[in-house]
C-alpha cells in the first residue's frame, strides 16, 4: 500500500526544471558504471531469461548482455555490435527476481539503450516510431482514429478478404505481427472513459483510477470491471486527468520524450491536490512506471523529489484490494454455485510480478472465489513475449517465448486464463487463437466483477 503520509510538493513544475541532453547523458554514462560494478558475472540469472531459454546464447541473457554492456564501456566492442543483443531482450526484469546481487537490470537496461542510441545510426523507421510515442499513444482523439480503423479493418470484410487471398504473407514479419495483435473492436464497444467522471456514492473515501491511453480506447470494459469492484467495496472511483504514462517511449531508450512525458503527468497530479489519495492501477505495465518515475530524473532535481512523492500513492490494484479482501469476499456471490467449478490460471505480468514486486497479492484476492479452482501455471513467471511493442518490432524471438508459454497453458487443462497487462492480453490471445484453444482470457477484475452480486 502506498504511504499516505506525502506532504504534496508546491514547487511549480515547468520545462526549465528538466535536464538538457547534455546532462542526461552525463547522468547516464555515470548511472551505467555504477549499475555494471553490482553484476558479479554468477549465472544465477541465465534459467529466468526466457531469450536465453529458446536461443542457448549467452549473449542473449542478462549475464551476457551486461558483459557486452562492459565491453563496450571499456572500448573492446562497438555500439553497432552489441545494440542487436541489447535490442532483442525483453526487458521483462525476471532477472532481477533471480539476482542474489540485487543488479537493477531494468535501469542498466534502460540506461544503455538510451546511451546506444546516441552512438548508432538512427533505423528509417526512427522518425515514425518516435512520432507514434510522442504524439498518437497520448493523444486519444489519434488513438480514436486507430480505433476506426481496427473496427473498419475487422468487421467489413477487409481482415477476411486480406487471409483469404494470402495479402498478409507479402507483409513485413512486424507488420503480420501487427494485425495478428489487433485488439478486439465492435461498434457497440464499452465508451472510453473521460477525465473528471465519478462512480459510486459521493460521500464515499475516493480512489483516483488512471486509465491511460491504449487501454481506454481499446479495453475500456476492463476498466468499467475494476470500477464495479473498487465500487461495490464502497468506494467512489474519480478519474484523474492524468496522461500517457511514457512507459513505451523510456522503453525504446528516448529519455527525454519520457521525461517530457512525466513531467506533464506530475502536473497533472500536482493539480489535483490529492497527496492523500491512492491511485490505483489495473495496468502492470503502466504502474510500473508510474512507481519508478524518479528514476528519469537525476537524483538532485526537484523532478526527483516530486516523483518520488507522487509514486508513493501509486498502488497495484490486487495491492489495494488485498487490504480490502476481507470486505471482498462478503461482497462476492457465487453465481450457478451447482455447477461444475472452473478451473483456472493466472498468469502474472512481468511488470508486476518482477517489477513490482506484486507477486502473491493476485492469487490471494482471487482465491475468494469459491466457485473458480486456480491451478498451477509451469515457469509463471517467465514472460509470454510480449513485452510492450517488443512482439511487434522482434515478432519471431517473441513467437519462441509465446510458444513455451502457450505449452506450459495448454498443460494445465484449464478454461479460463486471468493475466493483468493489456500487452500480455493480447499476445496471449493470439497465441489461443494460433493453436485453437478454447480458453476464455480475462483481467482478474473482469473475473471479479462476474461474481459480484
Amino acid at each position: 500500500m502506498p504511504n499516505n503520509t506525502t506532504s504534496l510538493p508546491c514547487q511549480p513544475l515547468t520545462e526549465t526544471l528538466l535536464p538538457t541532453e547534455a546532462e542526461n547523458q552525463a547522468v547516464a554514462q555515470h548511472q551505467l558504471e555504477m549499475l555494471l560494478k553490482a553484476c558479479i558475472q554468477c549465472g544465477m540469472c541465465l534459467s529466468s531469461c526466457p531469450t536465453y531459454g529458446v536461443t542457448g546464447s549467452e549473449a542473449e541473457s542478462p549475464r551476457g548482455r551486461i558483459h557486452l554492456v562492459d565491453l563496450w564501456q571499456q572500448e573492446r566492442l562497438t555500439a553497432e555490435a552489441i545494440a542487436p543483443h541489447l535490442n532483442n531482450c525483453l526487458g521483462c526484469r525476471s532477472c532481477e527476481t533471480a539476482c542474489p546481487s540485487n543488479v537493477q537490470y531494468g535501469d542498466l537496461l534502460n540506461t544503455s539503450r538510451y546511451l546506444l542510441k546516441q552512438n548508432t545510426p538512427a533505423h528509417w523507421f526512427a522518425p515514425i516510431k518516435r512520432w507514434l510515442l510522442a504524439t498518437v499513444l497520448p493523444s486519444p482523439a489519434w488513438l480514436q482514429v486507430a480505433r476506426l480503423g481496427a473496427l473498419l479493418y475487422t468487421t467489413t470484410g477487409i481482415a477476411w478478404l486480406a487471409n483469404r487471398l494470402g495479402v498478409l504473407k507479402l507483409l513485413p514479419p512486424s507488420l503480420q505481427a501487427m494485425e495478428q495483435l489487433c485488439p478486439p473492436v465492435a461498434w457497440d464497444d464499452t465508451p472510453a472513459l473521460e477525465a473528471g467522471q465519478r462512480f459510486g456514492n459521493l460521500d464515499a473515501p475516493i480512489v483516483l483510477f488512471p486509465v491511460g491511453c491504449v487501454m481506454n480506447t481499446f479495453m475500456a470494459d476492463i476498466h468499467y470491471a475494476t470500477i464495479e469492484v473498487i465500487v461495490a467495496l464502497g468506494f467512489q472511483v474519480l478519474i484523474p486527468a492524468l496522461p500517457c504514462c511514457g512507459a513505451l517511449a523510456h522503453h525504446a531508450g528516448e529519455l527525454s520524450l519520457s521525461q517530457q512525458q512525466a513531467l506533464a503527468t506530475l502536473q497533472a497530479w500536482q493539480a489535483l491536490n490529492t497527496p492523500t489519495t491512492p491511485i490505483v492501477m489495473n495496468s502492470a505495465g503502466c504502474a510500473a512506471h508510474y512507481k519508478e518515475l524518479a528514476h528519469l530524473f537525476p537524483s538532485d532535481s526537484p523532478l526527483h523529489a516530486v516523483a518520488v512523492a507522487f509514486s508513493k500513492q501509486v498502488v497495484d490494484v490486487h495491492e489495494w484490494l488485498l487490504s480490502q479482501v476481507k470486505a471482498l469476499a462478503e461482497q462476492l456471490k457465487v453465481k450457478n454455485a451447482e455447477e461444475q467449478r472452473v478451473k483456472a490460471i493466472y498468469q502474472p505480468a512481468c511488470h508486476l510480478y518482477h517489477a513490482q514486486g506484486v507477486q502473491t497479492e493476485p492469487l490471494a484476492v482471487l482465491s475468494v472465489l469459491p466457485a473458480v479452482e486456480w491451478v498451477p501455471l509451469a515457469d509463471a513467471s517467465l514472460c509470454c513475449g510480449s513485452a510492450g511493442i517488443y512482439n511487434i518490432e522482434h515478432p519471431a524471438l517473441s513467437q519462441q517465448v509465446l510458444d513455451a508459454k502457450l505449452d506450459a497453458i495448454e498443460a494445465t487443462g484449464a478454461t479460463l486464463l486471468a493475466v493483468a497487462n493489456p500487452g500480455c492480453y493480447l499476445q496471449l490471445r493470439k497465441g489461443l487463437q494460433q493453436r485453437g484453444l478454447t480458453l476464455e482470457i480475462l483481467h482478474p477484475m473482469q473475473v471479479l466483477a462476474r461474481y459480484l452480486g
